[in-house]
């Protein structure tokens, strides 16, 4: 078993007063992505709390070990899973959620915090963000990127939202479905929404975006979606 690396004063986790390590946790749909997370919490002093891969698995695991931490991915089996952050904080009001995803930064960073999270962390970026970002949350404080620092500060302090950002999180759901390349129908059976409420969403959608016809549209979403 690897020995626990001494404290060191640039780490969070280190306290002179000896209290217990803080224990964190992983949600995510890649092994590799346990693996790491696995030794960067040993690396960090963190004690390790478990791991799931699906919702159903992530609310069992907080519920049964409420972890200090949690490390979480939104996009499940290929599903946005925005709604899995909402029943997480519910089912472990203390835990203290960091967002480490493939999810847009600039579309997803607000509405995560919006939503209780302590941080987001794209996956795009460093490790080092994802180290920076573990040590502020185990600290209490509160890490964001850049992009999502521009687009939650605004003149006066106001959010500045424009493009997909501006959407709301059903909207934006159905845009990224469409960036996916499902069509009305298929989008009525992945949401369980009749095809008329998804041809408003498309109609909303396109006013929002400044886009003349569906197809227009689902090429939009297409782009972003490389992006």
């Amino acid at each position: 078993m690897k020995t626990r690396p001494a404290a060191a004063p640039t780490s969070p986790v280190a306290d002179p007063c000896d209290r217990p390590a803080l224990r964190l946790a992983v949600v995510d749909d890649h092994g590799v992505v346990h693996f790491g997370l696995q030794l960067l919490a040993e690396e960090e002093g963190f004690d390790w709390a478990g791991s799931a891969r699906d919702p159903a698995g992530a609310l069992l695991l907080v519920e049964s070990s409420r972890p200090d931490l949690l490390v979480l991915d939104l996009v499940l089996g290929g599903r946005d899973r925005l709604d899995l952050l909402g029943e997480v904080r519910r089912t472990s009001p203390g835990t203290r959620v960091l967002v480490y995803s493939g999810l847009p930064e600039s579309d997803y960073g607000a509405r995560v915090f919006a939503l209780g999270a302590w941080a987001f962390v794209p996956k795009s970026g460093e490790m080092e963000d994802l180290r920076q970002a573990l040590r502020s949350v185990a600290r209490g404080e509160i890490w964001a990127g850049a992009a999502v620092l521009r687009e939650v500060s605004g003149a006066g302090g106001r959010p500045v939202r424009a493009g997909a950002a501006a959407l709301s999180d059903r909207e934006l759901h159905v845009f990224r479905l469409l960036g996916q390349g499902l069509r009305p129908r298929s989008i009525s059976g992945e949401l369980c929404l009749s095809v008329k409420t998804v041809h408003t969403y498309c109609e909303r959608l396109k006013e929002k975006l400044g886009c003349d016809s569906l197809e227009s549209l689902q090429r939009r979403a297409m782009e972003e979606s490389e992006k």
